[in-house]
């Protein structure tokens, strides 16, 4: 049992004085011959109590002193006195240094020495022993552990006793063995009953876990497997809410796949990070998780719910994330660690099961997309022909819009830019005949652009399409304003749309407008890319029969300019209606082209006599070849001003190297001014801006 610290000769700690004044001697018939204190010190309780007569010869005397002090330092065990006033040992035994590793002079000279060997842990409770002791009711045996001078810890029992002169004298022994020999005793009866309560419990264990995974044993859809093993787990746990949790698609955080206890659609949209929060957390760490309190909650709903206690376990196969399941009720500390470790072996049989579930969604989900990636192509392919066959773009547009009606939307409608800047309403397809005949006056010319804050404006002003998935309204897709129109567009049905502008050649030349009635089937992202693909495609087809068109006009116009069969429709004309009106018809193109058109009227009310649709003609024609040489973020300066009898219209295009119009146009152009009694003239300014210079004589 003894603790060597050291490697000191025995060397006597006894001061002589102290001895010849009879001090330790003292200590020693205390300690030895008090049959109380004697039948209680350890090891030595049989020891009968030492006699000692004074009447014997100092010789003999002097041998007892000698038995008494080797006795003492020779127990195994540190012998000890202490005085509480001044909290110092007035006497230690050779044993102290050799169990504890401290020398004697450490014991003797440090005041409150005890409290040092005294481990922290135990010093409140040691300290309330001592305190007993010095009232003297009685010997006070207790255990505390010491630290030794090394560090080590060595736990000590001590039993002390009160002296007539109120000091405290005890006897320290080593008992580090003892306690653990006892810790495992205790450790081994505490496996044991766990052991039987382990047992006990197995076979209610197998039960609930059979009944959980029937469930997940039949072949089944994600949602009926789901909906089975968490009302098993509900009704076996006795919860009062389930919840299982399944990745999103990339995989980096966790949605709600079922839940049970909580209110219709609670959670749908909450995402919550794989590794944050509690949630996470689980997901991440692979360890099921027990909550007295959920005020930490990442999940709403439960927190919403008054939710106090929840366990929750990861859903694994494979070593792969399968989801997190969770039970949580009203009451705090409502779980414990074997419905944990329940769970636990839940989620180890049903997440295959999951897994497969899901798998064979996802491939059912592909084969439905691929089948609608198909039924979209085909939808793409039918209208390109569609659009390229028929013989001008209204009826063009007029098949895609049928061909779009039911195939993606319930309705939908077109809107083109004329070449003047006006709007129509070309087209309109419903799914039910009889209501798209009463909402036919949604049909034809727009007296004014589209509402800015329309869903056509948006997509007409912004070239980008327009897209609500749900909650629309018919102020969304007003053309004119109204409340009649609004009645009329409420008759359609409206839950979502899409809008998306129809661009070419920087040029916005309408909308197409696709709108779904059932809130159930809204219009998503891949319908956003369809519509948006089948605007380029309507555009493009618009684009060439315009282009085309004009050509033709343009030959034919120049054949009877050159001819002379040319008649012109003269009447007074305000000139500067005419310059603004072709200004405000290339305004959407020198918007896309991001050119800033500059109208600088300096004289107004000048008036010519001609045909006032020719002179548009010509004014918006040079506009469009000013905008087309012009570079982009460059300027168009458009002046009208008074030369004597004459107006004088001005056009440069900042930055451009060539003339806004040539050729065959420019030859029109002029013929058409000659006609009028005019002239045109090309020519560079000072800072070399090209500029083409229209006279007109006045009334």
């Amino acid at each position: 049992m003894a603790r060597m610290h050291g490697s000191r000769a025995a060397v006597s700690y006894l001061d002589p004085s102290a001895i010849a004044t009879g001090r330790h001697l003292a200590i020693m018939k205390a300690l030895f011959t008090n049959s109380a204190v004697a039948c209680r010190l350890p090891y030595f309780g049989a020891m009968p109590a030492l006699g000692y007569h004074a009447s014997r010869p100092d010789s003999g005397v002097e041998s007892a002193e000698r038995r008494f002090r080797d006795l003492v330092h020779e127990v195994d065990g540190i012998v000890w006195e202490l005085e509480p006033a001044t909290q110092r040992f007035t006497f230690v035994n050779r044993r102290a240094e050799e169990l504890l590793g401290y020398p004697i002079e450490r014991w003797l000279a440090a005041q409150d020495f005890r409290n040092t060997l005294i481990d922290p842990r135990d010093r409140e409770r040691a300290q309330a022993a001592y305190d007993e002791a010095s009232r003297g009711q009685r010997v006070v045996d207790h255990d505390f552990r010491a630290t030794a001078a090394d560090g080590t810890v060595v736990w000590v029992r001590d039993r002390v006793h009160r002296t007539e002169s109120g000091r405290l004298r005890g006897l320290m022994v080593d008992v580090t063995e003892q306690k653990r020999l006892e810790a495992e005793r205790d450790e081994r009866l505490m496996r044991e009953q766990e052991a039987r309560a382990e047992i006990e419990a197995a076979v209610d264990m197998v039960q609930r876990l059979q009944s959980i995974t029937e469930a997940a044993l039949a072949p089944r859809s994600l949602d009926q497997l789901l909906r089975g093993v968490a009302e098993r787990i509900h009704d076996v746990v006795e919860a009062d809410t389930t919840v299982i949790l399944l990745p999103t698609e990339d995989g980096r955080h966790l949605k709600v796949a079922h839940a049970i206890g909580l209110a219709a659609g609670a959670g749908a949209t909450v995402r919550i990070p794989i590794g944050e929060g509690v949630t996470g957390r689980i997901a991440a760490s692979g360890r099921p998780l027990i909550l007295d309190d959920v005020g930490e909650m990442d999940l709403g709903p439960l927190r919403d719910g008054r939710i106090r206690s929840l366990v929750g376990v990861p859903l694994s196969a494979d070593g792969d994330l399968v989801g997190v399941v969770h039970a949580a009720r009203r009451r705090r500390g409502g779980f414990t660690a074997e419905e944990a470790r329940l769970l636990q072996l839940v989620g180890d049989r049903v997440s295959t099961a999951i897994r497969n579930a899901r798998l064979l969604d996802e491939a059912q989900r592909a084969r439905r997309v691929t089948e609608s990636v198909r039924q979209r192509t085909v939808f793409l392919a039918d209208a390109t022909t569609a659009l390229f066959a028929a013989r001008d773009p209204v009826s063009a547009l007029s098949t895609v819009a049928r061909l779009a009606v039911p195939a993606v939307a319930d309705w939908c409608v077109i809107d083109l830019r004329d070449r003047d800047g006006g709007y129509r309403r070309v087209a309109l397809a419903h799914r039910d005949a009889v209501v798209e005949r009463s909402t036919a006056d949604l049909l034809g010319t727009l007296v004014e652009a589209p509402p800015a804050d329309s869903a056509v404006g948006r997509a007409l002003h912004s070239r980008a399409p327009q897209w609500r998935a749900g909650g629309a309204t018919p102020a969304d897709l007003e053309a004119r304003g109204g409340a009649d129109e609004r009645a009329l567009l409420a008759r359609l049905g409206i839950a979502s749309y899409v809008c998306a502008p129809l661009l070419a050649r920087r040029r916005t030349l309408g909308a197409i407008t696709l709108v779904s009635m059932d809130d159930e089937r809204p219009l998503g992202a891949e319908d956003v890319a369809l519509v948006c693909e089948l605007a380029r495609r309507a555009a493009v087809a618009v684009d060439d029969r315009r282009r085309r068109r004009e050509t033709r006009e343009l030959l034919r116009l120049f054949a009877r300019l050159v001819s002379g069969a040319l008649e012109l429709e003269r009447e007074p004309v305000d000139l500067g209606g005419v310059v603004d009106g072709a200004v405000r018809a290339v305004l959407e193109e020198a918007r896309a082209k991001n050119v800033t058109v500059d109208l600088d009227v300096q004289a107004a009310g000048l008036e010519v006599r001609g045909d006032r649709r020719r002179l548009r003609q010509v004014m918006q024609r040079v506009i469009e070849g000013a905008l087309r040489v012009a570079p982009t973020a460059g300027r168009v300066v458009v002046r009208l001003a008074r030369n004597d009898s004459a107006a004088v219209i001005s056009l440069s295009a900042v930055g451009a190297s060539g003339a806004p119009v040539s050729g065959m146009r420019l030859s029109i152009v002029r013929r058409l001014l000659e006609l009028h009694g005019g002239s045109v003239a090309t020519a560079r300014s000072d800072d070399r801006v090209p500029t083409l210079t229209l006279r007109l004589p006045l009334l």
